[in-house]
């Protein structure tokens, strides 16, 4: 991929309450190049009689609330299904592949998802096997299996992995109150396919754990910020209405996202109650935006 460089400044100035002046800068940079090509990601939820309660609950909560941030023109995604009312034993591409940015794609995908429950079996092997099939058409080729067992299902999923190699087709798993087997298991299909595995314990894991696993899994179409706090006083930063960080003067905090729009907003630490100075700026694939803090007064 050859890589180039450009450069773009915006300036902004805020009044918070009249009694605090606050000025954000954001500066983008280092933009690379990149291909026409797409990519292609088939998440695995696993919806089989062990995941019954919070587990599925989870999953499905924490699934959808990352949709929306999945926005690139460049991905394009499908949901494959084993448990639920599937017959034993296989899985089902229970919504087939659309770009990531199409509104009728994703209320597919959020619709299909308020109607699974947890039931069944556990056929990790024939969800790997078809996942890799799914994805067939695609240059860069991306699995996310989010599980709470080993297959029980009689399957070789360490061999189905092997073969997704030769297919350039890298697993990212999210293993969510797993036993030791599953997680052996999920440790070996990441291992060899050369992606990574996330693992939690409490829903609060669990919604960390999936979002660092599609951040990894696509970070060929990340961009990323960073926030500069240049004040002499700690701030607080928020993303998107999250508390982020406390940044102290001179602190910067990195993060990376998917491309389009980001609010950022920050809140002075000695003195909360005065407000907040709020901006959106815009991620595209590659490309570093700087946003730089500085209250006075």
């Amino acid at each position: 991929m050859r890589k180039g460089k450009s450069s773009m400044l915006l300036t902004v100035s805020l009044i918070v309450i009249g009694v605090l002046f606050a000025g954000l800068a954001m500066t983008g940079y280092v933009a690379q190049g990149s291909s026409d090509e797409k990519v292609g990601l088939v998440v695995i939820l696993d919806a089989s009689g062990s995941m019954e309660g919070e587990k599925i609950e989870g999953a499905k909560n924490h699934l959808l609330s990352l949709l929306p941030r999945i926005i690139s023109s460049k991905l394009d995604t499908a949901l494959r299904v084993f448990g639920w009312n599937i017959p034993n034993c296989v899985s089902e591409l229970v919504v087939g592949f659309g770009p990531s940015n199409d509104l009728a794609h994703n209320r597919e995908i959020e619709d299909m998802i308020s109607l699974i429950y947890a039931d069944n079996s556990t056929p990790i092997t024939d969800a790997l096997e078809k996942a890799g099939e799914d994805v067939t058409g695609y240059s860069t080729r991306r699995i996310l299996l989010i599980t709470d067992g080993a297959d029980n299902c009689g399957g070789d999923a360490t061999l189905v992995a092997s073969q997704l190699v030769g297919c350039e087709i890298k697993v990212y798993g999210v293993g969510y109150g797993i036993t030791e087997e599953g997680r052996a298991l999920l440790s070996a299909i990441t291992t060899t396919t050369g992606g990574e595995y996330y693992e939690a314990t409490t829903q609060e894991g669990l919604r960390s754990a999936v979002a660092q696993a599609v951040t990894e899994a696509l970070s060929e179409l990340q961009g990323w910020v960073e926030v500069h706090n240049d004040s002499s006083y700690p701030v607080w930063v928020f993303v998107h209405t999250e508390f982020q960080d406390t940044l102290q003067p001179g602190d910067v905090l990195r993060f990376t996202s998917f491309p389009g729009e980001v609010w950022i907003s920050a809140t002075p630490y000695t003195n909360p109650r005065v407000g907040q100075c709020e901006r959106k700026v815009f991620v595209t694939e590659g490309t570093t935006i700087e946003a730089h803090i500085a209250f006075d007064g």
